[in-house]
C-alpha cells in the first residue's frame, strides 16, 4: 500500500465515521481504531458502539462494506466469547452508509462528473 492509498483510505474512513456518528443517536461511539488487513491490503476501522453496559464492534472498510461485527458485553468478555449485535444497530449502520453513498453519487452527477 502506498502512502497515497493509505491517506485516501483514512480520508474515506473519516467521512464514513462522521456520517455514522451523525446518523446514529441511540448508541454512543466510544472508540475508533484503525486496523490493517494484510489479505486485502487495506485499512479498516473498528467502531466500538455502546448502549448501557453493552459494547458492539463494527469493522468497516473504506468503501463502507462491513467486514465484521460482534458484541463484547461484560458477560461475553468474561467468557471470552463474542456475542450478537442488535438488528437496529446493523440497520442504522447500513442505511447510513447507503444514504451517504447515494448522496455522494448524486453530488458527483450534479457536477457533471
Amino acid at each position: 500500500m502506498t502512502q497515497a492509498q493509505e491517506a485516501n483510505d483514512l480520508a474515506l474512513l473519516d467521512l464514513l465515521q462522521a456520517e455514522l456518528e451523525e446518523g446514529i443517536f441511540n448508541y454512543a461511539l466510544e472508540e475508533a481504531e484503525n486496523l490493517y488487513d494484510e489479505d486485502d491490503d487495506e485499512i479498516l476501522r473498528a467502531l466500538h458502539w455502546s448502549v448501557g453496559t453493552s459494547v458492539y464492534v463494527v469493522v468497516i472498510n473504506p468503501l463502507g462494506f462491513i467486514k465484521s461485527l460482534f458484541s463484547m458485553s461484560p458477560d461475553d468478555a468474561e467468557d471470552g466469547e463474542l456475542g450478537g449485535i442488535p438488528d437496529d444497530l446493523v440497520l442504522q449502520i447500513t442505511n447510513t452508509i447507503l444514504s451517504f453513498t447515494h448522496e455522494t453519487a448524486n453530488e458527483k452527477d450534479d457536477r457533471g462528473e
